[in-house]
């Protein structure tokens, strides 16, 4: 092996790993070093990994790209879309803590509220038990998978309390953040993004304390009057406009009579600032029409949706036409968490489609399409072909578009009762694709649709890939956050997993991988026979930022008498467009903030940087928050950095 791994020529250091992720270092490793020196004539020594690369030659040869290839072990794609319910949850935690919690834990604490960095590190702490590498990846037994679901619930639920709470204090709401005791009220509406935003938001009413009391004569109890929305007050308006009283038939809200659910409220709130806030007032009111009915289609200023026969969308976006968007492809899986293997035998047959429309009272416009397709149950017993038994498979998409947004979003919902089979979302771009973009770590990476080389690889290349929010393929960006795996044919199709379901950890017999990977072991919950939902959207040209803003959206919170910050000002503006915030969060090692550019495209760029808060130096840090070089000049609250292509910098901001 070490003789394989010398190149001829090559005089340095050969590195042989001793242990890995199944196995601890071997005892007698002394023993082994010694009869390889004999046996080479090399000097073999034990060390560490900075010994070796403390033997690299001053200048290294450098290797671009991505590490995706597989020469030397097996790549195990299939750990992409394994178990992809737990894939979605840890992106909405993800991005509740990197897009809500840290920055307005962070901005909050700038403008005097109390330092939430103890609540923040315990939610990454849950977070990150989930991100081992066989958790995260899906590929382990069930009873690990299932022990994830409770930390996923600590870390949302501490990162929506933290976000919550900094915004409340923002807002004025004080340190109890009492809930008004009345049906009218204001808002607080927040901007997570370093530019002004459009969007829709939701406000769920649920009080901090829903009930009191009284002592006296009668001693009377009160019930919280966000309670009786839906029973004393037919509608709402906002500003007086009117605001949509959306059902929500979730479990965890209080009801007063068992066949009346609960309701939130939902609006447009137009032109919040950059990482700021906007007032709005609520108040009861008469009952809003909305118009619902069969239609198939809708439209918002540049913007046109319709829905074909089949269920599939045609969308005009600005000056382009695109037919077929999220069409449904469903094949057989012999595989296991770690591979895909295709099975292309079996029927599969669109049973059913439904259409309704909605425009309601704030100007959104909706389509619900439901889709019902008759699938294989399952394998045949020998795993050879799909079984002729046939299960209905039910897919919702519940299409959206906002009024001030240049974007289509999609709710879609599967109820998965199907076993061994790959469910896919299709978005034709109408034309052959040679190469394309999608978002990766901390940057966006070019792709080719043409198949790589894989001579003299021990693991086929695969045809998808891993992405982190997004595809962008001739003109079209479809952005799926917690759906990683994608594909881009050569005609120019984005294809999205949306469920992989398969009955085994690992198996020996698979003909897409031909050395094993795992143990052989039976997993039935990675078949995820249960509902999947995932937000996607869609819209004309490339621009992460419009992804961006679609996953994190907008958030509500009861505004107070005295804020501590005034409502319509900007905390933080970046610009321009192609300059990305990465993170924004408190300083790990004292005061003041961390803000994390990316510049991920092919030309350096001049970020600017503008502070709505007193900031008295900008030093440029390591990812690691120590000092980088001296402090740049701010002016007036502004600073100004080059960022060099497909590149992070990072400021730490103090006051």
């Amino acid at each position: 092996m070490a003789r394989s791994l010398v190149r001829p020529g090559d005089d340095g250091a050969v590195l042989l790993m001793n242990g890995f992720d199944h196995a601890l270092p071997e005892a007698h490793a002394g023993a082994v070093a010694e009869a390889l020196a004999r046996a080479t004539g090399w000097t073999v020594v034990r060390g560490l990994l900075e010994d070796f690369a403390a033997l690299l030659p001053a200048d290294p040869p450098s290797f671009s790209g991505e590490l995706l290839g597989a020469r030397t072990a097996n790549l195990l794609p299939g750990v992409w879309s394994a178990r992809l319910p737990l894939k979605l949850r840890n992106r909405r935690a993800e991005a509740l803590l990197e897009g809500w919690a840290e920055p307005w834990a962070a901005l909050g604490a700038t403008l005097g509220a109390a330092d939430e960095r103890p609540a923040l590190g315990a939610a990454w702490r849950a977070l990150l038990q989930n991100q081992a590498h066989d958790s995260i990846g899906g590929c382990s037994q069930d009873r690990v998978h299932r022990q994830m679901h409770g930390r996923y619930d600590v870390a949302e639920e501490l990162a929506s309390e933290t976000a919550t709470r900094a915004l409340e204090r923002v807002a004025g709401l004080g340190a109890e953040r009492r809930s008004p005791w009345t049906e009218e009220f204001d808002l607080a509406v927040f901007n997570p993004s370093p530019h002004p935003r459009t969007d829709v938001v939701r406000f769920v009413p649920v009080p901090r304390s829903w009930i009191r009391f009284t002592v006296g004569a009668l001693r009377e109890v009160a019930i919280h009057p966000w309670l009786r929305i839906g029973l004393t007050a037919d509608g709402y308006t906002v500003d007086g406009r009117p605001a949509r009283l959306a059902v929500d038939q979730g479990t965890d809200r209080i009801r007063l009579l068992a066949d009346v659910p609960a309701r939130t409220i939902e609006f447009v709130a137009a032109d919040v600032p950059a990482f700021g806030w906007k007032r709005f007032r609520l108040a009861p009111s008469g009952r809003h029409l909305d118009q619902e009915d069969a239609g198939r289609d809708i439209s918002c200023a540049a913007i046109a949706v319709s829905v074909a026969e089949d269920g599939t969308l045609a969308a005009r976006l600005d000056d382009r036409t695109y037919a077929g968007l999220a069409g449904l492809e469903d094949v057989g899986d012999r595989g296991d968490t770690y591979d895909f293997d295709p099975v292309r035998t079996g029927e599969v047959t669109l049973a059913e489609v439904g259409v309704r429309r909605l425009i309601d009272a704030t100007g959104i416009r909706h389509l619900f399409v439901r889709r019902v397709l008759a699938v294989p149950a399952s394998l045949t017993a020998d795993r050879r072909r799909r079984s002729d038994e046939q299960v209905p498979l039910t897919v919702e998409t519940a299409v959206r578009l906002v009024p001030g947004t240049a974007r289509v979003d999609l709710g879609v919902r599967v109820t998965n009762v199907a076993r061994d089979h790959r469910l896919r979302l299709l978005f034709p771009t109408g034309a052959p694709a040679k190469s394309f973009l999608a978002s990766t770590t901390f940057d966006v990476a070019c792709r080719e649709t043409e198949r790589r080389d894989a001579s003299g690889w021990v693991h086929p290349a695969p045809s998808t890939f891993p992405h982190q929010g997004f595809v962008f393929a001739n003109g079209l960006t479809v952005a799926a956050p917690g759906l990683p795996e994608a594909e881009v044919t050569a005609d120019g199709v984005i294809a999205l997993t949306l469920v992989r379901a398969v009955g085994w950890l690992a198996r020996m017999d698979l003909k897409s991988r031909p050395r094993p990977a795992g143990p052989l072991m039976p997993a039935p919950g990675a078949q995820c026979l249960e509902t999947i939902e995932a937000s996607l959207s869609f819209f004309s040209g490339l621009d992460p930022r419009v992804a961006r803003d679609a996953e994190l959206g907008l958030r509500a919170v009861v505004a107070g008498d005295a804020p501590l910050l005034g409502p319509d000002q900007a905390l933080l503006e970046v610009s321009p467009r192609d300059i990305l915030v990465t993170a924004l969060k408190p300083g790990a090692g004292g005061p003041g903030m961390v803000l994390r550019l990316l510049n991920p495209t092919d030309a350096p760029i001049t970020a600017r940087v503008a502070l709505g808060f007193p900031a008295s130096e900008a030093v440029p840090v390591r990812l690691d928050e120590t000092p980088e070089a001296a402090a740049l000049p701010l002016d007036g609250g502004r600073v100004e950095l080059t960022v060099p292509a497909h590149t992070l910098r990072s400021l730490w901001l103090r006051g």
